[in-house]
């Protein structure tokens, strides 16, 4: 079976498609995790532990039917033999990386929000907060970004 201009041109339009879906569903776990992690005055109450449950199972169904979709139109490019074989392989790997993508957003909103704490005692070195593990962890990374940046000779300017 050729692959004529216009079906490359099809199977190139599928792919981009399934890019824009996984923005879309790594978006909507981001909105989630921001819901999880912003801070207010007023209680939150019900919605701010069910809305970012809700925003993650969302992105995940989203990556699901995108991938399903992706694999519905791979097959009408495929040759049969191959279809079956590739489909298992495109669930699998697909799967796992979209899942591992939306919850890295997940747990990348929660160090910002950790960081941001330890910025906010990083003058009282006697708080329980500034001598945590994970705020040394981050004064030491910065420390050393900064020694990197301070002995940079002229690379910046």
């Amino acid at each position: 079976m050729a692959v004529t201009p216009h079906r490359r041109e099809k199977l190139l339009d599928d792919l981009l498609s399934l890019g824009r879906n996984w923005a879309l569903a790594i978006a909507i776990a981001g909105a989630g995790a921001a819901v999880h992690y912003s801070e207010s005055v007023y209680e939150a109450g019900l919605w701010r532990g069910l809305l970012p449950t809700l925003c993650f199972l969302v992105s995940v169904v989203w990556i699901v039917l995108s991938i399903i979709r992706f694999d519905l139109t791979l097959q009408q490019h495929v040759e049969r033999k191959r279809s079956r074989w590739l489909s298992r392989l495109l669930y699998v790997v697909l799967l796992g990386a979209g899942i591992t993508a939306v919850f890295f957003v997940m747990e990348l909103a929660g160090n910002n929000h950790i960081a941001k704490m330890c910025d906010s005692v990083a003058n009282e070195p006697g708080s329980r907060i500034h001598r945590s593990e994970e705020c040394q962890r981050l004064f030491k990374h910065r420390a050393e970004y900064r020694r990197r940046l301070e002995a940079a000779d002229g690379e910046f300017d």
